[in-house]
């Protein structure tokens, strides 16, 4: 009997540990999505031609780098 409540209590331990271990890597992952995004925005913003602020605003209509706009041309 006492054999089995020790092997429930460490099974309950490494569920608590994995649920922490979880929680930390999602929180992680979604910090990687929300850079992401924000690279993936500034990304398109660069290849579609608009400059913007640091802030995310557009600020002008622009031609895009030249040093990669022949990377993307139009069709």
């Amino acid at each position: 009997m006492n054999i089995a409540v020790n092997d429930m209590d460490k099974v309950s331990q490494q569920n608590a540990a994995n649920a922490e271990e979880s929680a930390s890597v999602s929180k992680e992952l979604k910090e990687q999505a929300e850079q992401m995004k924000s690279l993936v925005k500034k990304l398109t913003v660069i290849i579609g031609g608009k400059r913007i602020s640091g802030r995310g605003q557009l600020l002008q209509e622009s031609q895009g780098n030249p040093r990669i706009r022949h990377l993307f041309p139009d069709d």
